[in-house]
């Protein structure tokens, strides 16, 4: 029997080409993972009443909205769980839930719960406004706690994009403001965990994002200890960079920080194309917690940035002067 070795190889490559090509065809259409969801507003804390805004399915990097919703006039009367309620489901409404393609490792189905920041574990120093909980049922890995963490693929996200115009309204209702809100997951038991979990620092305007490495609760509020430096007698165990207070602010605003131990320091205000406008501190402090009024009346209204650094400490955070 007489073989042909050059057609043999290239029977062998057209048969290895098409192989590959097929494995490839297999992998990209399989990538996006289906994701079926419903999104709810408990009328109680432990979720046995529940009132349904929507449900649907669709793909990684598709966008699911959550639309507006009257809540019913015989829950509005029912005590102090439901104060806020009305205004809670309105923050939501318009908002835009997504996972980046390539997440997933499997199907799953999403139970969102919207839910009181009264239903959320309470911490010091933390002020919460509101609350969402993701529940997961993966195809393959079943039910995930959502007081446990449902990781997505490394270096992929989801993200949540807020409209502003239905969000400040509540804020307004409870004393906070856009450029306080931080964003953290609830652990049960735990405190406050803010890896994982980020808020766009320069978004579409009229919008609030905030994004997310894993599913689990989460809490919108602000961390409002460090405005009482003042009364804290003991020295600060980690270095922080407060807030300012108050944000927007015109014209004069109060910087908090905390120094665990002594060293150079340096505290410096830039404008949003990063030119220097003013140092506020430039020496070397012992251990302990501070606060530095910052006077901007000889500044243009628009968002400025200040930095901290102290030894191998930097954190840089954003305020507003509206004039």
């Amino acid at each position: 029997m007489n073989i042909n070795l050059k057609e043999w190889e290239k029977e062998m490559k057209k048969e290895l080409l098409t192989i590959i090509l097929s494995l490839f065809l297999i992998t990209t259409i399989t990538a996006q993972h289906n994701i079926s969801y419903g999104v709810s507003i408990p009328v109680d804390c432990d979720g046995s009443t529940k009132l349904k805004l929507v449900s649907g399915s669709g793909l990684e990097g598709e966008e699911f909205v959550i639309p507006s919703y009257e809540i019913p006039a015989e829950y509005l009367v029912l005590g102090e769980y439901f104060q806020n309620l009305q205004l809670i489901a309105n923050a939501f409404a318009g908002a835009k839930i997504s996972l980046q393609s390539g997440a997933l490792n499997e199907d799953v189905a999403l139970e969102i719960d919207l839910t009181s920041a009264k239903c959320s574990t309470p911490f010091d120093n933390f002020k919460q406004a509101l609350s969402f909980t993701v529940k997961v049922v993966g195809s393959e890995t079943g039910s995930h706690d959502p007081f446990t963490d449902y990781n997505f693929n490394e270096d992929k996200k989801a993200y949540v994009i807020f409209k502003l115009e239905n969000l400040i309204p509540l804020l307004q209702e409870l004393n906070m403001e856009i450029p306080d809100i931080i964003a953290w997951f609830d652990r049960e038991g735990l405190s406050p965990d803010l890896t994982g979990i980020s808020i766009e620092p320069e978004p579409k305007e009229g919008e609030f994002v905030i994004y997310l490495s894993h599913f689990s609760k989460i809490v919108l509020g602000t961390n409002a200890g460090t405005t009482d430096v003042d009364v804290i007698d003991q020295l600060p165990n980690d270095y922080n960079l407060g807030q300012n207070y108050p944000n927007p602010f015109n014209p004069a605003t109060t910087i908090s920080y905390s120094l665990p131990q002594s060293g150079f320091t340096k505290l410096t205000v830039y404008n949003s194309i990063g030119v220097e406008v003013n140092t506020l501190v430039s020496e070397i402090k012992s251990a302990g917690n501070y606060k530095i009024s910052f006077e901007a009346s000889e500044l243009t209204s628009g968002i400025y940035f200040y930095d901290l650094t102290s030894n191998n400490f930097r954190s840089t955070k954003k305020m507003i002067l509206i004039k």
